[in-house]
């Protein structure tokens, strides 16, 4: 745990609590990913690609949905659907943030969620701890730290190595691996989407960080193929419709006057005729 920001805290006795001892082997090692995820944060609560961890995980999407259903009704995980964010209810159980720095990146990362439940949640789990510093060393951080707020507060970010910084797409960056996610958004994307997915999230009041951006843009191009599917339906429908009577096949027409009333079927068949 010497890192304040990349920390992925594993508790040694996961899979002995008995809301994991009779999971399935594969639903355990499913589990102690969550806990590990790439994707992971500081507050125990992030973004999942569900694509991405299936493909890790080397299974398919539905099974991985099934398994975090399944983790959920054992209170291993919320969820949000909507944001397609996950949270570890008994991260704060096993990580301590130490240091004002540590405590800087669970506070930036709690500013990120973007689903209102999950980041309540996580934030009571956060303010129910006590500060892990304690003594001599609690004495040699009020030392060292500057009399104001503000000072502390730029202290903080200063020793996380984070800045803020706005690149001309709109997209906002904190540090280094940022501007990578940002870069490869820009290079598969048009300027056009990024500044819709943008705005989308100035509305919600969410910095439009690399990954929120990327799950907007998915968002969209998800809403855009529907409503394609859709017309395309609706155009092939309306042709069936407009299609010549003589252009139905036999057997699909028999098989509909049958279900006619008598009288309205001879009528049909004797226009038919006609």
């Amino acid at each position: 745990m010497s890192s304040a920001v990349d920390t992925r805290p594993v508790p040694v006795s996961l899979l002995r609590w008995p809301r994991t001892r009779d999971l399935v082997t594969q639903y355990k090692g499913i589990l102690m990913y969550l806990w590990a995820h790439p994707e992971q944060t500081a507050c125990g609560c992030y973004l999942l690609p569900l694509d991405a961890t299936a493909a890790d995980l080397s299974m398919s999407s539905p099974s991985l949905a099934d398994a975090l259903t399944e983790f959920q009704r054992r209170k291993l995980v919320d969820l949000d659907q909507i944001t397609g964010e996950v949270m570890l209810p008994d991260w704060f159980r096993w990580y301590k943030p130490r240091t004002p720095a540590a405590c800087g990146a669970v506070d930036s990362s709690i500013k990120r969620i973007l689903s209102q439940d999950l980041h309540e949640k996580v934030e009571k789990s956060y303010k129910s701890i006590v500060p892990a510093w304690k003594g001599k060393e609690k004495e040699k951080v009020k030392e060292a730290a500057p009399s104001t707020q503000g000072a502390n507060a730029a202290t903080a970010v200063g020793s996380t190595g984070k800045r803020r910084d706005e690149r001309p797409s709109g997209i906002v960056t904190w540090e280094p691996l940022d501007i990578e996610k940002a870069l490869l958004i820009e290079q598969t994307h048009g300027v056009k989407e990024i500044s819709a997915a943008v705005a989308a999230l100035a509305t919600i009041n969410k910095d439009p960080v690399p990954g929120l951006v990327a799950r907007e843009l998915s968002r969209q191009r998800m809403e855009c193929d529907a409503a394609a599917r859709r017309a395309t339906a609706e155009a092939a429908h309306q042709a069936r419709l407009n299609s010549p009577l003589e252009n139905v096949d036999p057997q699909v027409r028999a098989r509909g006057l049958a279900f006619l009333p008598p009288a309205l079927r001879g009528r049909v068949m004797h226009t038919d005729d006609q």
